[in-house]
């Protein structure tokens, strides 16, 4: 997955760089700015996901029933919430081309 926004930034980067080698004096605040989010948002995803990693890492720590709920509940959940969201963020960025997995619209219009 982190490869397909790599690969995203890096057509950007290839777009930018040809921008700038017709008119160099060119502004590319959009391009720049795009590819610095998508950059961005993809570290601080793959962050995120060790984090939720190391938080199912250490369930089977805990004890069986109502504090392994709560556990799966207020750690597990919500580092789940956390990567959701950044990939809410980053479908909104990434070309349908490079996006690996259905969009909201697909998921709406394509039944």
């Amino acid at each position: 997955y982190a490869k397909n926004i790599v690969d995203n930034a890096q057509a950007l980067c290839n777009g930018l760089m040809k921008k700038k080698a017709v008119l160099p004096n060119l502004a590319c605040t959009v391009e720049e700015t795009l590819v610095t989010k998508l950059s961005n948002q993809n570290d601080a995803l793959m962050q995120r996901v060790n984090e939720l990693q190391e938080a199912l890492n250490h369930a089977s720590e805990q004890e069986v029933g109502i504090p392994l709920m709560r556990y799966y509940h207020d750690v597990v959940f919500a580092k789940m919430n956390e990567v959701r969201a950044i990939i809410d963020d980053l479908e909104t960025l990434v070309d349908s081309e490079f996006w690996p997995y259905p969009t909201y619209y697909d998921l709406l219009f394509s039944v």
